[in-house]
């Protein structure tokens, strides 16, 4: 009797095992953004901007990234990965910058910039904000 009962949860365990897919198989969720509008990414996570679709994933984001002290963002660091990606365009970047609440850091590609306005936690986890606005001369 317990010997069927153990069978049964081993078979179990094995099958949920083979038919859940593994961590990096998962695609993440992409959420959609408009253009020059600030959004949200934590590491892992990308977003769709813009009727173009621009792409933004941030792959990573180093632990030391965030505010100066817990209670003063006059001074933040951002120390991550990022992926951009439009149409068949593509680039990953490491980006370490300093950032202040007027002065993010700017990354221009496929005549676009992406600014990254601030790094912070948010219940124990690390967030970046970001606003993808039209490269001057672009429009």
């Amino acid at each position: 009797m317990k010997t069927g009962w153990v069978l049964s949860l081993t078979v179990a365990l094995l099958a949920g095992g083979l038919l859940t897919p593994p961590l990096g198989a998962l695609k993440p969720e992409v959420r959609q953004v408009g253009l020059d509008t600030p959004f949200t990414l934590r590491p892992g996570e990308m977003a769709r901007v813009g009727p173009a679709g621009f792409e933004v994933t941030l792959r990573t984001l180093a632990d030391d990234s965030g505010c100066l002290a817990p209670n003063d963002c006059s001074l933040m660091l951002f120390k991550g990965t990022l992926v951009l990606s439009l149409g068949d365009k593509r680039n990953l970047t490491q980006l370490d910058a300093d950032l202040r609440p007027d002065q993010p850091a700017n990354l221009d590609f496929a005549g676009y910039k992406l600014r990254v306005t601030a790094v912070h936690r948010v219940k124990g986890r690390l967030e970046a904000v970001f606003k993808l606005v039209e490269a001057e001369g672009k429009k």
